[in-house]
């Protein structure tokens, strides 16, 4: 196991619990050219929960990394989205729609993460983005979990019906 040193003013000391949490976006069963830095969402704009990322309400911890994993090889690989997780659900912007990142979020927002795919391997149906942060967050003080919301870097095609599953590895205290 690799240790990661906070800086020493840190208010999280971190324990020896990895927890992994994911959800899933599927997109509309539509064929859109996404602008660069629109919203990756499904039919009906929602905000997808995090759940359990710690293990005490209004706990907190580290990120540690993301994964994003698309079944969308052709339009995808090569391409960049970016992950922005919230402490609590900020307003769901419709897919397709220009990601809006506004001032009244800025106590809800953690971070962004930026992710490029690229193909694990020849053959693959799927294309993978992975990122390594290391990034102190705190739950909302009645929960125990982050929102995300999926915005088209690069822009492109998309093919209809695809999914993304969103994966991140938190560190807890």
């Amino acid at each position: 196991m690799e240790l990661v040193q906070l800086h020493q003013s840190s208010r999280i000391q971190p324990s020896n619990v990895y927890i992994r949490s994911s959800v899933e976006i599927t997109r509309p069963n539509t064929t859109p050219t996404y602008a660069a830095g629109d919203s990756i969402n499904e039919t009906v704009a929602v905000i997808k929960e995090l759940t359990n990322v710690t293990t005490a309400v209004g706990g907190g911890g580290v990120i540690m990394d993301c994964m994003i994993e698309c079944n969308d090889v052709t339009n995808f690989v090569g391409k960049t989205v970016t992950l922005w997780l919230y402490k609590s659900a900020p307003t769901a912007i419709a897919d397709d729609a220009a990601f809006t990142n506004l001032y009244a979020n800025k106590d809800k927002r953690v971070m962004s993460i930026p992710v490029t795919f690229s193909t694990p391997a020849t053959g693959s149906d799927s294309c993978v983005g992975e990122a390594s942060v290391i990034k102190e967050f705190v739950c909302d003080p009645a929960s125990t979990s982050l929102h995300c919301a999926l915005q088209y870097t690069t822009g492109g095609a998309a093919a209809a019906s695809k999914h993304f599953n969103i994966a991140i590895r938190t560190i807890v205290s």
